[in-house]
């Protein structure tokens, strides 16, 4: 038995946005639990001295070098309060989080390490209608982005198609986006997950960037996701003299005692939740 936390980052109000765990207690079979939760993100607390926190995050698929959802979510769970700064570091960098918002709703905020400058994709296949360019981001899982004009085109095209072309510029994932006022939609499809994502901070940041470098200066939500769909994140992004900063709701929902290293459910006061 070890303890845990569930809530929901990149969310508006209840809905939307990430589900992420954080394992607060020692767990000896990590890749199991994760798998077990079935969660996008499932964090496992390690060394921590105060505010610094060493985590290890899992996917159902793979251990991830860096997790913004992992980072904003960790000081939530661990008791922060607004005003306070969190450095999380996870094998592939470290995040410096800043805690805002109120102690029932946190709003928590990072910047990305920074990357190699954007690189020009220029042999594009014929379904993908680059409006405004392609480029490779270099970040800890590299992606494609695809700045469109318009809305309606940002559409998920064969997913075989997606894999070879991200595959042939050997990158990730594929990050469509547009802007459309103060509101950024976008949609990022996932080489690694074989699906499409819902919140992803890293993608956010990757789209700070290719926005900023277009002059962009004012304050942006980022609303990712199928359209219409209730699962869509929303992401927070703004713009200082050290780069784009990525924000996001963190929502807290659950926390208490996880039986056994396969199970599914969270146990509060003997009572059973289910956190699929």
């Amino acid at each position: 038995m070890t303890d845990g936390w569930i809530g929901r980052v990149f969310g508006s109000g209840t809905t939307g946005g990430n589900h992420a765990a954080v394992i607060t207690g020692p767990d000896m079979a990590p890749r199991q639990r994760a798998t077990a939760l079935g969660f996008r993100n499932v964090t496992f607390v390690g060394q921590r001295k105060d505010r610094l926190v060493h985590l290890r995050t899992f996917t159902p698929r793979e251990e991830l070098p860096l997790c913004v959802t992992a980072a904003l979510a960790t000081p939530v769970a661990l008791g922060a309060r607004p005003g306070e700064s969190w450095r999380i570091e996870h094998r592939g960098g470290v995040l410096e989080v800043s805690v805002r918002g109120s102690a029932e709703l946190p709003v928590c905020w990072t910047i990305m390490p920074s990357t190699s400058p954007p690189r020009p994709v220029t042999t594009l296949p014929s379904w993908l209608p680059a409006n405004q360019g392609v480029w490779r981001l270099g970040q800890t899982r590299s992606r494609l982005y695809v700045h469109l004009d318009d809305p309606a085109d940002l559409a998920l095209f064969d997913p075989a198609a997606l894999r070879r072309f991200c595959t042939d510029n050997d990158c990730r994932g594929l990050v469509m986006f547009t802007a459309d006022g103060p509101i950024v939609r976008s949609r990022e499809f996932s080489l690694v997950d074989d699906a499409e994502l819902t919140a992803t901070g890293g993608a956010a940041s990757g789209i700070g960037l290719l926005l900023r470098l277009h002059g962009a200066t004012a304050d942006t939500e980022i609303v990712q996701g199928p359209p219409g769909s209730a699962a869509q994140g929303r992401l927070l992004l703004r713009f200082g003299a050290d780069g784009p900063e990525v924000g996001g709701q963190v929502l807290p929902l659950v926390q208490g005692t996880l039986a056994g290293p396969a199970a599914s459910s969270i146990d509060l006061n003997g009572v059973a939740s289910d956190v699929r």
